[in-house]
């Protein structure tokens, strides 16, 4: 990974990545839809795209990744998306690209009760999973994890993410990673922390709570003490019963376990993961529950009025299971 380095205005700093030969291509196939709708004066700002949060993430640690999230300034994915087969439906573009054609753009419409607030649209190209979707900014209710979103700039969405070392870019015109919110440095410290103040952060969407023990599990990255701190607390805890519900937990549990660095996440997980189990999920049900994170073995004990099939799936549950982590 390239050390950082000071950069001025919003972005706190820049790195440089080796593209592969394959992502290189993309990157120039992206660069020229970029300047043919620019030349087609149909927006008045200039256009710019980034790749953006895991992707840039896993590029920075050597981690190989085809899901590339490709973030745009001043039009929404869908609009972006119909310009760039615009250009590829000429003959000679796709030749200049090896690209036979670009049919297979799917559409994912804005709905609000599933967290879709902006239409995006996802593709395969040159072997990649692309996404394209516009940066945003995010305002939440107090009795929901839903926001409402509107164009944001750069740092406005990075802040808006779960972790800082998830809120960095790749900006493909300057060939450079920009961070805005203390990324490159968390991950050189391989810390797991909030762009916004933790509280605020965890109120907003609770899942995120679970989403930071995720990655943690993933990278083998510490959780960091403010955000410990702020996990425990009751309203956290109240939040997440009030905005999350318990499939949507038991996704996230289910990929945690299977995170590389499961059995050596810190204490943090452990004490997370008991009260939200405990507290949150089934307040008024029996449930015994022992976790030995980071040690031999992880107990549940699931009553049969749990519902909670995600959760379920997730354990592999009958009536009691054991796992060596």
């Amino acid at each position: 990974m390239a050390p950082a380095t000071e950069a001025p205005g919003d972005v706190i700093a820049t790195a440089r990545i080796t593209l592969t030969p394959q992502e290189s291509k993309l990157r120039s196939l992206l660069l020229d839809v970029a300047r043919y709708i620019d030349e087609s004066k149909e927006i008045k700002e200039q256009l710019e795209l980034r790749f953006a949060g895991g992707w840039v993430r896993d590029k920075l640690l050597n981690i190989p990744s085809h899901d590339i999230d490709t973030a745009i300034n001043v039009m929404t994915g869908y609009a972006f998306s119909l310009k760039m087969k615009e250009y590829l439906d000429v003959p000679e573009n796709r030749l200049k690209h090896g690209i036979e054609s670009v049919s297979n753009l799917h559409k994912i419409a804005a709905n609000p009760e599933k967290s879709k607030h902006l239409e995006t649209v996802t593709t395969k190209i040159l072997g990649y999973d692309v996404d394209f979707v516009n940066l945003r900014k995010e305002t939440y209710s107090v009795d929901s994890r839903h926001p409402q979103m509107e164009f944001g700039t750069a740092k406005e969405d990075a802040l808006r993410r779960d972790a800082t070392v998830n809120a960095l870019f790749y900006n493909i015109h300057t060939d450079k990673v920009e961070d805005f919110a203390g990324g490159l440095a968390d991950l050189h410290a391989r810390l797991i922390r909030t762009p916004l103040a933790p509280h605020q952060t965890f109120i907003d969407d609770p899942l995120r709570v679970l989403r930071l023990i995720r990655f943690a599990s993933r990278l083998g990255f510490t959780i960091d003490p403010e955000s410990e701190v702020s996990v425990c607390d009751a309203t956290i805890l109240e939040a997440l019963k009030l905005k999350i519900s318990r499939e949507r937990i038991g996704t996230e549990i289910e990929k945690m376990l299977s995170g590389q660095y499961c059995s050596s996440t810190n204490h943090t997980a452990h004490s997370i993961l008991r009260a939200y189990y405990i507290q949150a999920m089934i307040p008024a049900e029996p449930l015994n529950l022992s976790i030995g994170w980071g040690c031999t073995r992880l107990y549940l004990l699931i009553q049969p009025s749990l519902r909670c099939p995600r959760l379920i799936s997730a354990v592999g549950i009958m009536r009691m299971t054991a796992w060596t982590l």
